[in-house]
């Protein structure tokens, strides 16, 4: 049995009706992918300015860490260090103070006792 021309043409578009729907299908899903490749692409990108973003905001924390580190803490330090000493200082002066109120109190009282003394003699 051999197959005509005729024959051959009819096969072939039987397999083109046939095939139609396929070719229609593997069309879309080519639309598709080529759809999802770009919000693939726009992700990519939007990924890629994060990273940057995420890298700057590392940097800079970093160089925060290290002003904490070498010049607050030692700004910190240098401050307690001082304080102690001179809250020391302070609380000894209190008592001198309370000291030269009462010792101050005395006096006024002696001076207005003795300028009374003073008016009376005069």
């Amino acid at each position: 049995m051999t197959l005509t021309s005729e024959d051959l043409l009819a096969i072939s578009n039987l397999l083109d009706v046939k095939l139609k729907p396929i070719d229609n299908r593997l069309t879309n899903l080519e639309i598709k992918v080529d759809n999802l490749e770009t919000k693939v692409d726009a992700i990519d990108n939007r990924l890629t300015n994060l990273e940057v973003k995420v890298d700057a905001i590392d940097n800079r924390l970093t160089s925060l860490e290290v002003h904490i580190e070498n010049v607050t803490d030692k700004n910190i330090a240098l401050l307690a260090e001082n304080y102690v000493p001179a809250a020391r200082q302070f609380e000894k002066a209190s008592y001198k103070i309370e000291a030269l109120q009462a010792d101050n109190d005395i006096i006024k009282k002696v001076l207005g006792e003795h300028s009374k003394k003073l008016e009376k003699i005069s």
